[in-house]
């Protein structure tokens, strides 16, 4: 038989609005699931009945702001986005939505070791470190974790 699918988040029109999604472009989950949409990253909290109901909302600052947020992943208690538009990767905490910090790019696009063009996804190993898919330069970048050495590697492609 065929799985049947089911609306969890939004379904409810595009728009900015309570329960709905604009432009979902990155997902990802870890108690709470996180959407990347357009200028913002909402979150939605898992119901019993399989639906989800919205939360916090994360708008990014003026000094580091959501214009394509797209790749998403949650790790020790941070949230971290790759956004298109602004070439660059942040982290935000969890619990205080308000704090955010770079963490990889924000030089400006180009090609540079320290500058990223168009990064769409990021991830977080065990030790902290930040890969991240750099979409306009065809690489992986890992970027150091918080607290250790500013060498930033190509791990692929590029």
């Amino acid at each position: 038989t065929t799985p049947t699918a089911t609306v969890v988040l939004g379904g409810l029109g595009r728009g900015q609005q309570l329960g709905q999604l604009a432009g979902p472009r990155g997902i990802c989950g870890e108690g709470a699931i996180y959407v990347a949409e357009q200028q913002k990253v909402s979150c939605w909290y898992p119901q019993s009945k399989g639906f989800c109901i919205p939360g916090d909302i994360f708008l990014g600052t003026k000094t580091l702001p959501f214009l394509e947020p797209s790749g998403l992943c949650v790790h020790d208690g941070w949230l971290y986005v790759a956004d298109s538009k602004t070439h660059m990767v942040s982290r935000w905490m969890l619990k205080d939505a308000s704090v955010g910090q770079l963490v990889a790019g924000g030089q400006g696009p180009g090609d540079a070791l320290e500058q990223l063009n168009r990064p769409t996804a990021v991830a977080v190993d065990a030790a902290g470190r930040v890969y991240v898919s750099d979409f306009g330069n065809d690489r992986v970048v890992r970027w150091p974790g918080q607290g250790r050495s500013p060498r930033v590697e190509v791990v692929a492609g590029g």
